[in-house]
């Protein structure tokens, strides 16, 4: 199948998920042969409008060299969703193709949900240890500029234990404990936190990246404002199935617990200041 006129590759390119929605009822091998003859880009975006099964079909049927060319312009989303209804055999093959990043970025969309931060999180954001001297740490930073202000201080078991504005460290006695500049995350969000839970923040007002974390708080990632809103553009188009209720109450109850427990940690502080101006 190929199309040879203009007018037909307008039509593909005005209305793609018309288009798509075409070749999801033809027979795969025919619409991958539709893919194979016209741009790869063009193709990319039918492929990932098409459903995740009859798009997985066609890359079956498309010979390798093309599948790599179309692969690259897929957005990692749509290529996510794709993998999950194809064999681990094709799955496994896919991904060998793939660049590096793209590969490591598709692989956590399969790990984790489509909708949750864990899947579109930085992973490995710059730490400082806890247990470092001020004077350390600055020099640390000086060394590996991080890309904000703030940064995350963890144990040596890689837990969180709150941030530091890169600011204090240059004000601070380098001879002090970091420990001492250290102030509570404005939020834990677990890898399964909803996109959706996270947009809705209120952490967002004053900081620009919060924390992911994992198990018995261990930071795994970091993830932005500006990746919330674009994962969560991506996904509207490819909407994950069924959002389970227990998972939102859960993300509720965690906003709750962040919020009490820094208001509790900022009393214990005024408190002590109080003891101490008593004295």
């Amino acid at each position: 199948m190929k199309p040879n006129n203009q007018l037909t590759l307008s039509y593909l390119e005005s209305h793609p998920l018309d288009a798509a929605r075409t070749l999801e009822r033809l027979p795969a091998q025919i619409s991958a042969r539709l893919l194979e003859a016209i741009p790869s880009e063009l193709a990319a975006r039918l492929l990932a409008a098409m459903s995740p099964k009859a798009a997985g079909a066609c890359l079956h049927e498309i010979p390798e060299f093309l599948g790599t060319r179309i692969q690259h312009a897929v957005p990692p989303v749509a290529m996510a969703h794709i993998l999950k209804v194809v064999s681990p055999e094709e799955t496994r093959t896919l991904l060998a193709r793939l660049r590096l990043r793209d590969r490591m970025h598709i692989e956590r969309l399969l790990y984790y949900p489509l909708d949750t931060v864990g899947a579109h999180m930085d992973a490995v954001p710059f730490t400082l240890a806890s247990d470092l001297s001020i004077g350390e740490a600055l020099r640390r930073v000086r060394a590996y500029p991080p890309a904000g202000n703030e940064v995350f201080v963890v144990d040596r078991a890689q837990r969180l234990v709150g941030i530091i504005d890169s600011i204090a460290l240059i004000k601070g006695d380098g001879r002090m404990p970091l420990q001492t500049l250290v102030r509570p995350a404005p939020a834990r969000l677990s890898v399964r936190t909803t996109l959706t839970m996270t947009r809705a923040h209120p952490a967002w007002q004053n900081h620009r990246a919060l924390p992911v974390i994992e198990g018995d708080g261990i930071l795994v990632g970091a993830i932005s404002y500006r990746t919330v809103i674009e994962a969560t553009q991506l996904i509207s188009t490819h909407p994950p199935a069924n959002a389970d209720l227990i998972d939102s109450v859960l993300n509720l109850a965690q906003i709750f617990w962040t919020a009490l427990a820094e208001l509790l940690h900022n009393l214990s502080t005024l408190r002590a200041s109080g003891a101490r101006g008593g004295k």
